[in-house]
């Protein structure tokens, strides 16, 4: 969840302002058109507030009676609008569940589409659902399924009954039938491993239903982990699609999968281009555990298929530093391919590291491949310091390409501190009132830490001449040091005027400087209040951040932020879920919203909401039984700091969390030591 600024302020950098969709109809209007006498209208406006999805959820109840309208076309439309609208459509589940045990097939559809889009909101009509189960029409029994896979927890022996029905459709004539069968399968979780694993193992009697059953366990992903060894056996079948999707079911369970890897390795010489593109997916998706492959992947650059080369340049930056004996062979993609693979490639070469810098910086003469291989040294970031005299160079030639100049500031500005030898250059150009350079080497200045470049940035707070300093300045100046309360005071009041920016990305890098001073940035609570209204989801999802990063001086905005927990983008969502973690005590109000993400289908979501349960109230009766799941579950996840903050919520419920205990005592091994130095105080709390 944390901001990475440099990343975003370097796309801001780097290229024109976004474009964006205009603003959504007015919701109360589209109300008032239901009641029109008209149903062409009426049709329009509930087709429009179905687009609007679940912003549209204070017409749900406008939506509901438009179930009882004269005509059939506006009650599909509504059925698909409550649909979209989703868990917030919760209040026409009884109308919905009414409609099951009618007989027009169009309305009884759009009802079990509705239902299972509404999820756990839904479970009152589970048992009408369960009914259609015995169905005669295979459409209505798969539907209902479905719909059961969406609404019941995962070890409801409800659920239970939905299995069989899911299996039988996957051998139906009708494709549409299998697909929604296959899609049901993997929502519903572990229940269903067993039935697909034996359907794998079938493969020699019924090929199809085992691609099918493959493609399912594909979709759960870790939580298909016992069928790894049917899984590698099905590697080996002579049937291309049951290859492609045990491969790709394979990848997406991940470290599990491990002993697929020698049989992964056999099919990167597979006569099939498919094959071999998803053998290199899915040792990309086991990361340094395929370190063994690394040979056979940077042969794979030479394939004849471009999608095998670009899977295969993947494959070898997911697998890291460890690759890095195909360094050369990449740097031999760059000057010899193009497209994906090349940008593939590129990526690959910085997730390497340290030990590509040589033979990039080698290739720096080649003028074909300069700027690439600068943005390359970029990602690599500080162990890409030995660059630092040559790059610096390139900035003392009065007639380079601003846009190469300002790729160079970039790679300096990510290389830190480390790039101090390039400060007399950086100074000249921001000195420079004329050279287009300058909003670029007040960032770069300010990353390396120079502060002689304040009295400079000071001068141009001010002015507002229609160039990037109006916005680069003030972020340079916090970024120099955000605890000073002087550069504060300086920068607030044009970050907050920035929050109103007319550029979304100004608007997004405003709200992320302003998360870097956290609480004494209260004073633009109520702008980022309003900003949770932004049209695009990435600035909301950052107003979210710097709300959170203010802690319980945000306390005002709790309301817009529970609205935020409802909307439409799912990054949003859990942005929303984060802060309310962050505001702690002062967010109960939003404790029902988070006990019902905790039993979604969203494990991410889950995993946000049992912390936040946790940070806000973490003495209430039953919390454990709630979260201890999904916590422990994230305690595996890559990112360290999201370890290190469910390891830290465990913590938090002392005793109530000791079946965590020896997951928690995994963590002593971790690669980050504030992980592991969370791990140790989080057993003191538990153990006593």
């Amino acid at each position: 969840m944390k901001t990475l600024l440099f990343v975003t302020l370097a796309a801001f950098l780097a290229a024109p302002s976004l474009a964006f969709a205009s603003d959504p109809p007015d919701i109360d209007t589209l109300i008032r058109e239901l009641r029109s006498v008209r149903p062409d209208r009426r049709a329009r406006a509930v087709e429009t507030l179905g687009q609007i999805g679940p912003l549209a959820a204070p017409a749900v109840r406008s939506l509901t009676s438009a179930l009882s309208d004269p005509s059939s076309t506006v009650r599909i439309e509504a059925l698909i609008a409550l649909q979209h609208i989703g868990p917030a459509a919760r209040a026409a589940v009884p109308d919905l569940a009414r409609i099951l045990h009618e007989d027009d097939p169009d309305l009884q559809s759009g009802a079990i589409e509705a239902l299972g889009a509404i999820g756990h909101e839904a479970i009152q009509a589970a048992p009408a659902l369960i009914e259609l189960l015995a169905d005669d029409d295979e459409s209505v029994a798969t539907s209902a399924a479905a719909a059961l896979t969406q609404i019941l927890p995962e070890d409801s022996e409800d659920l239970r009954q939905a299995i069989p029905v899911l299996v039988k459709s996957l051998k139906s004539g009708d494709m549409l039938v299998r697909s929604a069968a296959v899609a049901a399968l993997a929502s519903a979780g572990r229940m269903a491993v067993p039935s697909l694993i034996q359907l794998v193992k079938g493969q020699a009697r019924d090929q199809e239903s085992a691609w099918q059953a493959a493609a399912a366990l594909q979709g759960m992903g870790p939580a298909a982990e016992p069928a790894v060894p049917a899984l590698v056996d099905a590697l080996q079948s002579n049937r291309q699609k049951i290859v492609v999707h045990a491969a790709g079911a394979l990848g997406a369970i991940g470290p599990a999968a491990k002993p697929a890897i020698p049989q992964l390795r056999k099919l990167l010489a597979s006569d099939s281009a498919l094959i071999r593109t998803h053998a290199a997916s899915c040792l990309g998706e086991l990361g340094p555990l395929a370190d063994s492959a690394v040979g056979d992947l940077a042969a794979a650059l030479e394939d004849a298929d471009e999608g095998v080369r670009r899977e295969a340049a993947e494959a070898l930056g997911k697998i890291g530093p460890a690759a890095k004996s195909a360094v050369p062979a990449l740097i031999a993609v760059l000057r010899g391919d193009a497209g994906a693979v090349t940008v593939h490639a590129a990526w690959a070469l910085g997730q390497i590291g340290p030990d590509a810098v040589p033979l990039l910086i080698q290739s720096l003469g080649d003028k074909n491949l300069q700027s690439l291989i600068v943005a390359i040294l970029g990602d690599i970031g500080e162990p890409a310091k030995a660059a630092v005299p040559l790059l610096a160079g390139y900035l003392l030639d009065p007639d380079i390409d601003p846009d190469f100049g300002r790729e160079i500031l970039l790679t300096l500005a990510r290389i830190g501190p480390e790039a101090k030898k390039a400060v007399p250059i950086l100074m000249a150009i921001l000195e420079d009132v004329d050279n287009p350079l300058r909003p670029g080497a007040a960032y770069a200045l300010a990353k390396l830490g120079a502060k002689q470049a304040v009295p400079l940035l000071i001068r141009a707070l001010p002015k507002d001449d229609g160039t990037e300093m109006r916005f680069v300045a003030p972020v340079a100046l916090v970024l120099l040091n955000p605890e000073n309360d002087l550069y504060i005071k300086l920068a607030l009041p044009r970050l907050i005027e920035l929050l109103g920016d007319e550029s979304g990305q100004v608007r997004h890098e405003a709200a992320a400087t302003l998360a870097r001073i956290g609480p004494k940035a209260a004073a633009a609570v109520p702008e980022l209040t309003a900003g949770l209204e932004d049209r695009d989801p990435a600035v909301r999802s950052e107003f979210l951040a710097a709300l959170g990063a203010m802690g319980p001086a945000a306390g005002d905005a709790l309301p817009a932020i529970l609205k935020s927990l409802a909307d439409a983008d799912y990054h949003v969502r859990y942005a929303a879920s984060y802060v309310i973690g962050q505001l702690g005590p002062a967010a109960k109000e939003a404790i029902p919203v988070l006990q019902r993400n905790v039993q979604g289908r969203d494990e991410f979501l889950q995993i946000i909401s049992a912390w936040a349960l946790v940070r806000v109230d973490p003495k209430r009766e039953g919390l454990a039984g709630e979260c201890l799941g999904p916590l422990t579950r994230a305690l595996k996840l890559p990112d360290s700091h999201l370890r290190k903050e469910a390891v830290e919520a465990l913590g938090l419920l002392g005793s109530a969390a000791a079946p965590a205990a020896p997951a928690i005592k995994e963590l002593a091994h971790d690669p980050d030591e504030a992980v592991r130095k969370s791990a140790a105080e989080a057993l003191k709390a538990i153990e006593g």
